[in-house]
């Protein structure tokens, strides 16, 4: 096939024809090769939504398990309504619910979530946490 400007009138009919035939036929080449671009990209699409929907259910998940995080954190354990924490093996009754200590002000709370603050407190015979015997 000639990609060369051909003067149209100068041609026979059978020229014509073959030249029509051949652009015909690059035609439905470049026809197919768009059909199969456009088959991949539909898939590429599927391929795509389907990773969305994965990618929402792990953030769905993810958000539950934040939220399943959090109220554990806000949980305090207790025994007859005096909360609790555990340092080491041992369980220690929290008896006071705010104090001061080298400075800084804590509450139960804190205690529970800071195990080296509860440890510290175990180490010095702090009045704030009495062992709870088995």
């Amino acid at each position: 096939m000639s990609t060369k400007k051909t003067d149209l009138t100068s041609l026979s009919q059978e020229e014509l024809i073959k030249l029509v035939e051949e652009k015909e036929l690059l035609i439905g080449q470049k026809d197919s090769e768009l059909t199969a671009k456009n088959l991949k990209i539909g898939e590429q699409a599927l391929e795509l939504s389907a990773k969305n929907d994965e990618l929402a259910t792990y953030e769905t998940l993810v958000s539950e398990l934040k939220e399943d995080l959090a109220s554990k954190e806000n949980q305090v354990e207790t025994i007859g309504g005096t909360p609790t924490v555990k340092v080491g093996k041992e369980t220690y009754a929290i008896e006071i619910q705010a104090f001061t200590y080298e400075g800084e002000k804590y509450t139960a709370a804190d205690i529970i979530k800071n195990e080296k603050l509860a440890a510290e407190l175990v180490k010095i015979g702090s009045g704030v946490l009495r062992k709870i015997e088995k």
